[in-house]
C-alpha cells in the first residue's frame, strides 16, 4: 500500500521531484548487481549504506508472438563507462555457469521517487527471471532478456544430486540478503567434494552424495 507521501506526491500540481527505474540483479554466484537510471549514483534507502550506481538503462517493449510462451522483453545496460564493470560481472557469470551449471539470474526492477528516497517501500516493484544475458557488437549494450519463470521448461523434481558435486546454492531472504544455513562457504566454494574437505574442512555439510553413481540423479 502507498504511504500517505507518495500519494501526496503523486496528486502535487508542481513537484521537484522525479521518479527513478532502479534495477537490481541477483547473480546466482551471490553477488548483486545494482543500477539507478539516473546521472548519479544513489542510495536506496537513504541509510541503509546500499548504493545504486547511476547508468544509462533502457527496456524495449514486450515481445508479442502467436506462440504459447511467456512473453520477454530486454533490458539494454549502458556499457559505455569506463570501470567496465558490467562485462566484468557478464564475464564471472559465464565462468561460474560453465562450472555450475545454468542457474538462472533473478532480477526486479523498481521505482523511487526522489524526494522520498528515505522510504523504503518502492512506488512499484516488478520480479522477472533472465533468459539470457549477452554483449553483441560493438559491445556498447549489455542485453538482458528478461521474462517469467517457464514453468513447461523447468526440471521436476527440481534438485539433482551428485556424487563428487555439492549442490548447495546460496538463499536470499526478503530483503535479498544471503542465507547461508546448509552451508557457511557456499557462496566462496568451487562446491567439489576436494574444495570441502581440504579447503574448508566442512565434509559434515557436503551437498553430494558418495553413493551414487556418476551423472546426476533427480530427487524430490
Amino acid at each position: 500500500m502507498p504511504s500517505l507521501a507518495s500519494i501526496q506526491e503523486r496528486n502535487v500540481q508542481y513537484s521537484t521531484s522525479s521518479y527513478i527505474w532502479l534495477l537490481e540483479v541477483l547473480l546466482p554466484s551471490g553477488e548483486d548487481i545494482r543500477i539507478a537510471r539516473n546521472t548519479e549514483d544513489i542510495e536506496w534507502p537513504t541509510g541503509s549504506g546500499v548504493w545504486w550506481q547511476g547508468l544509462e538503462f533502457e527496456f524495449d517493449d514486450i515481445e508479442e508472438t502467436n506462440k504459447h510462451e511467456n512473453r520477454k522483453f530486454t533490458f539494454r545496460l549502458s556499457n559505455s563507462n569506463a570501470t567496465g564493470a558490467l562485462v566484468s560481472h557478464v564475464e564471472e557469470l559465464d565462468a561460474w555457469r560453465k562450472e555450475h551449471g545454468h542457474e538462472p539470474c533473478d532480477a526486479r526492477l523498481i521505482g523511487v521517487n526522489s524526494n522520498l528516497l528515505h522510504q523504503t517501500e518502492p512506488e512499484v516493484e516488478y520480479w522477472f527471471e533472465d533468459a539470457g544475458i549477452s554483449i553483441p557488437p560493438p559491445m556498447r549494450w549489455v542485453l538482458f532478456k528478461a521474462g517469467a519463470q517457464d514453468i513447461f521448461k523447468a526440471t521436476f523434481p527440481r534438485r539433482k544430486i551428485y556424487r563428487d558435486f555439492c549442490t548447495w546454492i546460496p538463499y536470499r531472504d526478503e530483503n535479498g540478503l544471503g542465507d547461508y544455513y546448509e552451508c557457511p562457504y557456499v557462496s566462496q566454494c568451487n562446491h567439489t567434494l576436494t574444495a570441502c574437505r581440504e579447503t574448508w574442512g566442512n565434509t559434515i555439510n557436503f551437498g553430494g552424495y558418495a553413493m551414487v553413481e556418476r551423472g546426476a540423479t533427480l530427487v524430490a
